[in-house]
């Protein structure tokens, strides 16, 4: 989610940019593989959830052990197709099971399992080997069942629980957000340690990855409660690090450092579009706030990947004034919007609760080499990836820098082979 300035490299030079020798450094070969240990230290393997010592904890509602949905729930039920659609959508007001509801189904665990003796989770947004190297802070005003002033929480998904990490005077909060409508912050950072421990040098790449899976859960969950999401791009990635505390030094003695990747807006109404002198009085006070609580170490033994911090460093972003509410990634050619609306002519699952079926939500395991599918329900999946004023890309500004390449096997009606799905008309040139 971050950007830096790339050169291209000469033979005379070799690969001098950073973000261009890390690309080139960290590729797979037909007779190599990228740097790593080659092998998994289980001894040294990270915690599976970051947990901060002397905070205090609050449980959020749903219960994750109950599998209750729909009317149990404090907001009104979501067929599953009405996720993908534009809305507008009835919005909750900002409350602890409203919050609750939201991080349950875009960041929270979907299921257990055990081997044997190993027993692991599994989260709702996905992750490169299961590795979640993501964390979300939560930032909110006076909000019933969490707090009565303004507060910095962190998401703890193994007990979908918010820990306290911060407690600010309520003037800055309003002053910075209650003029809009109400909005609560969503800040996601990246711990790149737990993807090198089994990725090594490429786990950069994953940990980006990664952070795009959890922007789209985001996005996604929002609907839920009927509210919008765009990121916050004029947010510098310091000033992430001073909201979210993670460039706080004395709370991360021997504990994994934290890389900030980018701010969420979550409201209800029309999404805030904040200031330079907004953004720097409201951290002000966010600084001078009461913190609490210690970072967990996750592993005792670490390897260090000095090319993670050095592309880390080269990528870092200062912020742009873009405005959220216009979004620059939505505006169709003619000939493409064309094409994305036949996309999504096609039927959506019928009338499935959408909550049910997000916590469903996992990996391929195996296929029974038989079963097929047809071109209707084919092409209503692939209308998901198509960007559009619609969930999830309406978070978003950019165009898609990343398009599809599909080896088609068993899809009734169309002849198997392999097929690009360009996502924005500019790239079928290039590719």
């Amino acid at each position: 989610m971050t950007g830096g300035k790339a050169e291209k490299a000469t033979p005379e030079s070799g690969v001098a940019d950073p973000v261009l020798r890390y690309h080139d450094g960290t590729k797979h070969h037909f007779h190599r593989f990228a740097q790593s240990m080659g092998y998994l230290d289980w001894a040294s393997q990270p915690h599976p959830f970051r947990s901060f010592i002397g905070s205090p904890v609050v449980s959020l509602h749903p219960d994750p052990a109950t599998r209750e949905v729909g009317s149990a729930l404090p907001v009104a039920r979501v067929d599953y197709d009405q996720l993908y659609q534009s809305g507008p959508f009835d919005s909750s007001s900002v409350t602890a099971a409203a919050i609750g509801d939201v991080l349950r189904h875009a960041l929270g665990l979907s299921a257990w399992k055990q081997f044997r003796a190993s027993r692991w989770a599994l989260r709702v947004n996905p992750s490169s080997g299961n590795l979640h190297p993501t964390e979300a802070y939560i930032v909110a005003g006076a909000v019933e069942g969490l707090s009565d002033a303004p507060a910095v929480w962190h998401y703890a998904a193994d007990r979908h629980a918010l820990e306290q990490r911060c407690v600010f005077e309520s003037d800055a909060w309003r002053q910075a957000w209650e003029d809009r409508s109400p909005v609560w912050l969503v800040a996601l950072t990246s711990i790149h340690w737990r993807e090198a421990w089994k990725y090594g040098e490429r786990a950069f790449r994953y940990c980006q990855h990664d952070l795009g899976h959890a922007i789209a859960a985001v996005r996604i969950a929002a609907v839920l409660a009927g509210w919008r999401v765009a990121m916050l791009p004029d947010w510098s990635q310091r000033e992430i690090a001073s909201l979210t505390g993670v460039d706080r030094d004395q709370d991360y003695v021997e504990a994994e450092r934290e890389e900030p990747g980018c701010v969420l807006a979550v409201a209800g109404g029309a999404l805030p579009d904040t200031s330079r002198e907004m953004r720097i009085a409201f951290l002000e006070a966010v600084q001078r706030g009461r913190w609490v609580g210690r970072a967990s170490q996750l592993s005792e033994d670490h390897v260090d990947w000095s090319l993670i911090d050095e592309v880390a460093r080269a990528t870092e972003d200062s912020g742009r004034p873009i405005s959220p509410a216009v979004p620059v990634a939505q505006d169709f050619s003619p000939a493409h919007k064309s094409r994305s609306e036949d996309l999504r002519d096609d039927p959506a699952p019928a009338h499935a609760d959408a909550r049910a079926l997000i916590l469903q939500r996992r990996s391929a395991l195996a296929f029974d080499g038989r079963t097929s599918i047809d071109l209707s329900r084919f092409t209503a999946m692939l209308s998901r990836v198509m960007p559009g004023r619609h969930t999830p890309w309406d978070a978003l500004w950019w165009t898609p820098r990343i398009h599809l390449a599909l080896f088609v096997h068993r899809v009734d009606g169309l002849e198997p082979g392999v097929y690009v799905l360009p996502r924005e008309p500019a790239a079928l040139a290039c590719l």
